[in-house]
């Protein structure tokens, strides 16, 4: 994420310090379809071709909104990566969240911020936290790199991220050793019973690796504050590759994809997000299927502690 900054509305916010509850959004369980911006059939890239998004980073870094899913985007996109929801590693129906980086310097990321004022639940809450990962072979950076998941946190005056990575999991992420699976989708549990391995983005780039059930339980040394991770909001969460990925210090190349990011939290409904290329022959709509114009809001009901979903989707006619 960069500079706290996503996109709602088509428009680039920043995340509001002041929290307020009560925006009228309703609980929804079950999958959400997060679609590409590109609807297909576009031309496609390759041969077999492959459709829908391809945005490479140029120059300094930047964020793209997702049109169709409000608070959507690909973030933090920098020279010598690029992201895209398209058709090139399907993990459920057509569609998943694809990465290609070709340099250390290169990143991308996928994902939500919660409306300004908004907060999914309290880290303390959270009881459900997952996705699919892949990894393709034939790439030359370190071989323990794959899709890092994250959420983005606040105490209403400092923002962090909550970082879980398949290398600090490798036994529930299926390595072999050192190194991550390649041509296999991974479905992780990340929360997995509050025993998953996180750690928490801080200045001085200070560390913390524990299960998250403990870390709910730490507070921030850098954030002049008393009050415990778990006590902070969970305003966003994401998924990315990349920031100095490399292999013994030289550049080298990843490609790899993530779908399907799973959260819930107690007293709610655990909600799947599904990325998808609308109007594909496996599109979550039917065979060939295009979505039509509707929205959503999301953020959480005054008094209910839990999840609570809403989705934007871009239906094109």
């Amino acid at each position: 994420m960069s500079g706290n900054t996503w996109f709602h509305g088509g428009r680039r916010v920043l995340w509001a310090a002041a929290l307020t509850f009560g925006f009228g959004a309703v609980a929804t369980a079950g999958t959400v379809i997060i679609d590409s911006n590109t609807v297909y059939p576009n031309p496609g890239a390759g041969t077999p071709p492959v459709y829908g998004d391809f945005v490479t980073g140029s120059g300094a870094e930047f964020d793209q909104a997702l049109t169709g899913a409000s608070g959507w985007g690909y973030t933090s996109v920098r020279q010598g990566a690029t992201v895209g929801i398209n058709t090139t590693y399907a993990s459920d129906g057509d569609g998943s969240a694809y990465f290609n980086v070709t340099a250390g310097s290169g990143k991308a990321d996928v994902g939500y911020l919660a409306a300004p004022g908004t907060s999914l639940g309290k880290l303390d809450d959270l009881n459900v936290l997952g996705y699919d990962w892949y990894r393709a072979s034939g790439g030359t950076v370190n071989q323990h790199y794959a899709p890092v998941l994250r959420l983005v946190v606040t105490d209403g005056t400092t923002t962090r991220q909550v970082i879980y990575e398949p290398n600090n999991n490798k036994s529930d992420n299926g390595f072999s050793g050192v190194d991550a699976p390649t041509d296999d989708w991974k479905v992780i549990d990340a929360y997995n019973g509050g025993n998953g391995q996180f750690w928490v983005n801080k200045p001085n780039d200070a560390q913390i690796g524990t299960a998250i059930s403990a870390l709910k339980s730490v507070t921030d040394p850098a954030d002049g504050t008393t009050t415990p991770y778990g006590d902070w909001d969970v305003v966003g969460f994401n998924v990315g590759v990349g920031s100095g990925w490399k292999n013994g210090g030289i550049d080298g190349t990843f490609i790899g994809a993530a779908d399907n990011i799973r959260i819930g939290f107690i007293g709610g409904e655990v909600t799947t997000y599904n990325f998808e290329v609308p109007g594909a022959p496996n599109y979550a709509g039917g065979p060939g299927a295009v979505p039509e114009p509707a929205s959503v809001a999301m953020g959480l009901m005054a008094g209910v502690a839990g999840l609570v979903v809403a989705a934007r989707r871009r239906r094109s006619a």
